[in-house]
């Protein structure tokens, strides 16, 4: 993820006298990426983050935050598992995959009314995460699933058989 916030600092009394001030960090929505930013943020003394976006980011680099005291606010991560751990300084406000994916059966079967289906997934937390959800609700509602399975980001030939 990488974000831009303004450059203005908040009033001077802050957030319990911490001064606010914006700074832009790049994990490009890679788990790697986001556990050297992380460790960045920790070591430039930041105390509070809004980021990151991906759910596969946010994962490892909230378990370094956590454990450093630091709070963040993840404004896209939807991977349930970010708050079932039960950290205390970890928030987030997207919708969970686990709310996304029947809102989604439910469209499906209701307004598609599709007689077979395929799902297919990037392999990423979030992709996976949010069609296994879906796939969950349409079994649910009795969808003949046909086909489940995921491609590797980046690749070009879909020729191959599964």
């Amino acid at each position: 993820m990488r974000a831009r916030l303004s450059k203005t600092s908040t009033p001077k009394a802050g957030i319990k006298g911490d001064k606010l001030v914006g700074v832009e960090y790049d994990d490009a929505c890679d788990p790697k990426q986001a556990v050297a930013v992380a460790n960045k943020i920790v070591n430039d003394g930041v105390k509070y983050v809004i980021g990151h976006l991906c759910s596969s980011s946010t994962q490892p680099a909230s378990d370094i935050y956590e454990d450093e005291g630091i709070l963040m606010i993840t404004p896209g991560a939807t991977n349930p598992e970010l708050t079932q751990r039960g950290y205390g300084m970890i928030m987030r406000t997207a919708g969970l995959d686990s709310s996304q994916g029947p809102t989604a059966s439910k469209y499906i079967l209701e307004h598609v009314k599709p007689q077979r289906i395929a799902i297919i997934h990037d392999k990423q937390q979030y992709g996976e995460g949010l069609a296994r959800s879906v796939q969950d609700g349409l079994k649910k509602g009795g969808a003949n699933i046909v086909f489940f399975d995921g491609i590797t980001a980046g690749d070009k030939d879909f020729l191959h058989p599964w």
